[in-house]
């Protein structure tokens, strides 16, 4: 499962989060303006449909780029750039945090921290020019492997680094 050092960490960070009288996460408020550099929370329902236990704002995300509403944000895992519109945004507040304490919370959301490598891929039959039909062979750290659609598994680092290695797949190389 999750490293010790790693469980550690979190337990660290939630310290601090509970130390102090206001909670970042509830902190932040929809932005109207967003500076370059700063940290952001995004909303998770513009996306994809919500599971009932995900958490409602994922994050925290590096703001690169402003051009009127249209944010750019930078994934602090897979340094993938996207825009959204600034209103599912609002500001994460970090307080002492540095940025590998920030890189694991956003490694949280996606369970990347569990995710050791990605081994295989299958895709259905005929299917082959959607992503959607594709699921990938997933081991974890604690040795266990688990076939994965690629909805739930887009956001991982090692899915890039698979992928980048097959040809096969250039319908997920950006």
């Amino acid at each position: 499962m999750i490293r010790d050092s790693q469980l550690h960490l979190v337990r660290v960070l939630d310290k601090r989060i509970k130390e102090r009288k206001v909670n970042p996460f509830e902190l932040g408020k929809k932005l109207k303006v967003v500076e370059v550099g700063k940290y952001v929370l995004c909303n998770n329902n513009f996306d994809r449909k919500r599971g009932k236990l995900d958490t409602p704002w994922w994050g925290p995300y590096l703001v690169v780029a402003c051009e009127g509403n249209n944010i750019t944000i930078k994934d602090l895992c897979t340094g993938r750039l996207r825009k959204v519109d600034v209103s599912v945004l609002k500001v994460f507040i970090h307080h002492e945090l540095t940025e590998d304490e920030l890189r694991v919370l956003a490694q949280e959301d996606v369970g990347e921290c569990l995710v050791k490598e990605v081994i295989d891929h299958r895709v259905t039959p005929g299917r082959e020019r959607f992503k959607k039909s594709y699921e990938f062979l997933l081991e974890f750290e604690d040795g266990d492997k688990e076939w994965s659609d690629y909805m739930d598994c887009r956001n991982l680092e090692q899915l890039s680094k698979y992928v980048s290695g097959k040809p096969e797949l250039n319908l997920f190389q950006e």
